[in-house]
């Protein structure tokens, strides 16, 4: 995820504490009890330090200090022209929306955690019940399929193919005689397919992974 240094204008701000900034301003997102005043993070292949946590214009920003110095940047806020932070070099200094430094930092690090802790996919949902295709929208947070590891086209594919429609479905239930390619529909089936359509909605990444990277050579 790509930060947009900002660099538009405006008039008003609102000033914190000593030096202009402030690490106590309430956030409209869902991380807005964390602060993060201090810490260096990574973004855009620079380790950037948050200096600070201003609001301007009714935009919440952080001001963060790069590694290395970016051209056309002098370390004024770009809503009001203002020095509300004390850079090392001005030349490094420059700011962005609190939202997005949030979702980088803890997108970052969920994706991580996924990464190095993919649940067991023994562990997970499995309905063998068969459900029709769904009569309504599947939308919101936590709904749909779970994508990974570039497994966009592929979710899309078997959303398209059994959300909200059966005309697939003979896939589900036609007889195969190797072991291998069973487990398949198997998955597809009882992990995805009826997932999706079941009340819960919501098929997790593990199974899409598990064709990615499978365990069996469903291809034999």
């Amino acid at each position: 995820m790509n930060i947009s240094k900002l660099d538009s204008h405006g008039k008003s701000f609102v000033k914190g504490p000593a030096g202009g900034a402030t690490s106590n301003v309430i956030a409209n997102d869902k991380t807005h009890h964390v602060h993060l005043v201090g810490q260096t993070i990574p973004i855009d292949k620079l380790e950037c330090r948050i200096k600070g946590r201003v609001i301007c214009r009714g935009e919440e920003l952080y001001a963060l200090e790069s590694d290395k110095s970016m051209r056309l940047y002098n370390g004024q806020c770009p809503m009001c022209r203002m020095f509300h932070v004390e850079f090392t070099d001005p030349s490094r200094g420059y700011y962005a929306m609190v939202k997005d430094v949030h979702d980088k930092v803890f997108g970052d690090k969920l994706a991580n955690e996924r990464s190095q802790f993919p649940k067991d996919i023994d562990k997970l949902l499995a309905v063998s019940e068969d459900f029709p295709p769904l009569d309504h929208p599947v939308c919101g947070e936590n709904k749909g399929i779970e994508g990974d590891s570039n497994s966009g086209y592929l979710d899309s594919t078997i959303f398209c193919m059994f959300a909200y429609s059966k005309a697939f479905d003979s896939l589900l239930h036609m007889k195969v005689r190797k072991q291998a390619k069973n487990q398949l529909q198997t998955l597809l089936r009882e992990n995805i397919v009826n997932v999706l359509r079941s009340d819960r909605g919501y098929v997790e990444r593990e199974y899409l992974l598990d064709i990615f990277f499978p365990k069996h050579d469903y291809h034999s």
